[in-house]
């Protein structure tokens, strides 16, 4: 039996997945490709990873594609959900898993730009309501949170929040709390599957072992109007979920306010903008009641 399986979810990923290099090298790890919509063909790029394929007739977004291929797992201990454009191999992740700390439930290596410049995303802690909101006011990032330790601080840095581009999971955890939620389309359901993953054991970066975010996202070939709209609905659902209704407001007046600065500068937004407004208030409210459900794109 494998005692790894590898997710990975395709949306117009196909140049990526051509160079991917996580592939069923051993009988340790199984691979499923999730076809998320996205138009390709990838039928041959699975047979070259050795990897199930699995075609969701719609576009269900990051969380939920990894969720369908996560519903694959046979008895493997660990889960990894690796990006398509995340270079790194299967014995990497092997190791990875091979020296983690008997509390750990969740763990992301080192990953850098392709320049070898450490992503700040793997050290994070969870976002307060004045970190989600700053940014949409002053354009400048609100999590960075803890930042990475130096290597002679040891292999093993425990963090609040792990990057969900390489986030390697025990599967019991995984399933305990019900994997990815299912009420975000895009952006955030990393910080809330870590968020909820943390009552369970701790998580951490494992400085051994380097991935590199060869930066090929599919998001490229989406109108930067309708990420920072997607972007926005996941903030305010997020923070709906997370703090009470005072700190709610106060996230949804910045990113409504910040919505509306950037329009001065990308016409393509300003459409975009009452509609935005109006989803966002009408699905926080249904979040903080526990009824927001599956959501589809709105926008992307």
């Amino acid at each position: 039996m494998a005692r790894l399986l590898v997710v990975t979810v395709a949306f117009r990923s196909l140049a990526a997945l051509e160079r991917w290099y996580v592939t069923v090298t051993n009988d340790d790890v199984r691979v499923v490709l999730v076809d998320n919509a996205g138009g390709e063909d990838l039928g041959s790029v699975a047979t070259r990873l050795g990897a199930t394929l699995v075609t969701s007739p719609t576009n269900v977004g990051f969380g939920r594609g990894c969720d369908l291929g996560a519903a694959l797992a046979a008895g493997e201990e660990w889960v990894a959900f690796v990006n398509p454009d995340l270079a790194i191999t299967s014995e990497q992740l092997l190791e990875v898993i091979d020296a983690a700390p008997s509390d750990a439930v969740a763990l992301c290596p080192l990953l850098t730009d392709p320049d070898g410049t450490p992503l700040p995303d793997v050290a994070r802690t969870s976002p307060t309501a004045l970190q989600l909101a700053l940014p949409w006011i002053i354009g400048a990032r609100g999590d960075r949170g803890t930042g990475l330790a130096t290597p002679e601080a040891g292999r093993h840095q425990e963090v609040e929040v792990t990057s969900g581009a390489c986030l390697i999971v025990r599967r019991a955890a995984f399933e305990a709390v019900g994997g990815f939620p299912d009420w975000l389309f895009f952006n955030a359901e990393d910080i809330y599957l870590c968020d909820q993953l943390r009552a369970r054991g701790r998580l951490y970066v494992d400085h051994g072992v380097t991935g590199v975010h060869e930066k090929l996202s599919s998001a490229n070939t989406v109108p930067m109007a309708a990420i920072m709209a997607e972007t926005a609905r996941a903030t305010s659902a997020y923070a709906a979920v997370r703090f009470g209704r005072l700190s709610w407001l106060g996230v949804y007046l910045a990113v409504v306010a910040g919505m509306t600065l950037r329009a001065v500068f990308r016409p393509g937004l300003r459409p975009l903008l009452g509609r935005t407004a109006s989803l966002l208030w009408r699905e926080a409210g249904l979040a903080r009641q526990g009824r927001l459900g599956p959501v589809e794109p709105v926008f992307v």
